[in-house]
């Protein structure tokens, strides 16, 4: 799964999708149910301000738990055992707090 960074969508991941091996080619792309703007999202909510950024960290965690929840179904409903993440800046920290 490509998981994109805030403010984009899927299409964001098309690229990265094209040039991905084969085997992995139907099973690319995903957006997250929190809705930024307009065609543009984000995993969790955060502030960027001039200290850096700040996230509300019950939201992150709660974004984390459907996440897994999603990723269990999905490795169901498509008979899978394994599900490789692949992200870019919030959707890397998906990735990496999700194994």
């Amino acid at each position: 799964m490509l998981l994109h960074g805030v403010a984009a969508n899927e299409l964001n991941m098309v690229p990265l999708a094209e040039a991905a091996d084969n085997r992995f080619a139907g099973h690319l792309g995903l957006s997250p149910p929190l809705c930024r703007t307009k065609r543009a999202y984000a995993w969790f909510p955060v502030r960027f301000t001039e200290q850096g950024p700040v996230l509300e960290e019950i939201e992150a965690k709660r974004s984390r738990v459907l996440f897994l929840r999603f990723i269990e179904e999905y490795k169901a409903e498509h008979d899978l055992s394994n599900v490789f993440l692949l992200g870019f800046s919030q959707g890397a920290i998906m990735a990496a707090v999700c194994v």
